[in-house]
């Protein structure tokens, strides 16, 4: 049940990238965002329905409820799921993205290119970090498998029978707890699911600032830049930087930064050389026709176009 919910998802976001050719821009980001939340918010549901079923198969083969059976099963279903998922929007972004690119490689007659000006911007989403979905996976792993406990729960509330009589008091007692316990469960884990993980994925952080530039050092072209961390703590994050000409991301580049409150920091990556583009990539860097991508967390910080 959790596989082919994932497999569905998942199918029907790769072919949402792969059509809109968002892979690498702001609209892919959104689409990825959509995508994961509403998974996240899905998998509990998918948990109560599991769990009824499981509750329903132990009823009719006249069994205890399988709390336990249901919780390991919730937990692997879920792991599957969000690895459909996960893997069905890397290779829809991955032919989104390579719609966008040159195909044919060839030496460019010109060697590297000296790029002034500047400028910032908003721009796309850049590649999928699976990095920053890790912690959400895990967390809303909890409430899912809660929910499984609490369908089989409700599934015993449903058919079985309260027991009635004077002598019977402290048996009706018992079973009320456990019908209100078991809705409490279902109610409390798809609650905490959406505020646990929802604010947690549109969260701006890390707080940095990126101010891009580039330069050319013989035939390589440089992705430069001033990094900053304005807040008072220590922030250590992964900036990735995207070389882009037509729209299409032609060459990557990043690397983890440590940087202290309020401190800077100065870089100067090499991106691509001429031998890795064809003439026409080489010609439009001549012209100035390109830009950066200064990208964190899957967000483009900062936009430097060449001129």
């Amino acid at each position: 049940m959790f596989a082919l919910a994932g497999a569905g998802i998942g199918a029907t976001a790769a072919v949402a990238l792969a059509q809109l050719g968002a892979g690498g821009g702001l609209l892919g980001g959104i689409i990825v965002l959509i995508v994961l939340t509403i998974a996240f918010l899905l998998a509990p549901v998918v948990g109560v329905v599991a769990g009824l079923r499981a509750g329903e198969s132990a009823r009719t083969a006249d069994t205890g409820p399988p709390y336990v059976a249901t919780a390991v099963g919730a937990l692997l279903g879920y792991l599957v799921m969000m690895g459909a998922v996960l893997i069905a929007l890397v290779i829809g972004m991955a032919i989104a993205d390579s719609g966008g690119a040159g195909s044919e490689m060839a030496p460019t007659p010109t060697g590297g290119s000296s790029v002034g000006g500047g400028g910032a911007g908003a721009g796309g989403g850049g590649g999928l970090q699976l990095g920053q979905y890790i912690v959400p996976i895990v967390a809303v792993a909890l409430p899912t498998v809660l929910t499984a406990i609490g369908g089989v729960g409700l599934s015993s509330w449903r058919h079985g029978s309260t027991p009635s009589g004077p002598g019977n008091a402290l048996d009706i007692d018992i079973v009320r707890a456990g019908k209100f316990g078991a809705v409490g469960l279902v109610v409390l884990a798809v609650v905490g699911t959406g505020a646990a993980v929802v604010p947690d994925l549109l969260s701006e952080e890390p707080q940095v600032e990126v101010n891009g530039d580039a330069s050319a050092l013989g035939d390589t072209l440089y992705a430069d830049g001033t990094v900053s961390n304005p807040g008072d703590e220590e922030v250590t994050t992964t900036l990735s930087i995207e070389l882009v000409i037509d729209g299409g991301v032609v060459a990557t580049t990043e690397d983890e930064l440590t940087l202290s409150p309020g401190g800077e920091m100065s870089i100067s990556w090499p991106i691509v050389s001429a031998d890795g583009l064809t003439d026409a990539q080489g010609q439009a860097i001549n012209s100035g026709n390109f830009e950066y991508r200064y990208v964190i967390n899957g967000q483009v910080v900062e936009t430097y176009e060449g001129q």
